[in-house]
């Protein structure tokens, strides 16, 4: 009979990893980073940042691959953002580690070239799908968020990570 709640407990929490069905909020894998030079890229995104206080933001880190190449987004969004951003959003949450402190999420399906998941899982409060305001609730009503913040690009190729640029786009689609 444990066994048997044991492998119940063990499914129900494979199969509800990102999202929970009541969208109150979602679980996160913890990972094991497994190429290195990948915490270069954090680096970077951090030391572009004039952020003192990391307690109120995270970076986001988006994997896909595209024609054989990977492509890496990486972009720091304040927690309090994610509400209403990940509306519309098909990429998944893949996992999470901490890296000097700060926490960064992992997003695309094609990240486990990177990362590996541990048994680890954390829930992540923030993360919580905010509805559409009604449009009598709206300020203006025909106005739709626009949110692109400062995003940088990276190619990896033959094991190095090539920078493509640093501009506006969306760290997650």
């Amino acid at each position: 009979m444990k066994i048997s709640i044991i492998i119940f407990a063990i499914v129900f929490i494979q199969a509800h990893h990102t999202i929970d069905n009541s969208g109150d909020s979602q679980l996160g894998y913890k990972l094991v980073v497994d190429v290195e030079n990948i915490k270069s890229i954090i680096t970077e995104v951090k030391d572009g940042q004039r952020l003192q206080d990391w307690t109120r933001a995270v970076i986001v880190l988006r994997v896909k691959k595209y024609d054989g190449i990977y492509e890496l987004r990486s972009a720091k969004l304040y927690k309090i953002d994610f509400g209403w951003y990940l509306r519309d959003k098909k990429d998944s949450l893949y996992g999470y580690f901490e890296y000097k402190g700060i926490t960064v999420l992992v997003y695309g399906d094609d990240a486990d070239s990177f990362f590996s998941k541990t048994d680890h899982l954390k829930k992540f409060d923030f993360l919580r799908i905010r509805p559409r305001e009604k449009p009598e609730e709206q300020f203006w009503p025909d106005l739709e968020i626009i949110f692109e913040p400062d995003v940088w690009v990276y190619n990896y190729i033959d094991g190095d990570f090539i920078f493509i640029d640093r501009d506006f786009y969306n760290p997650i689609e």
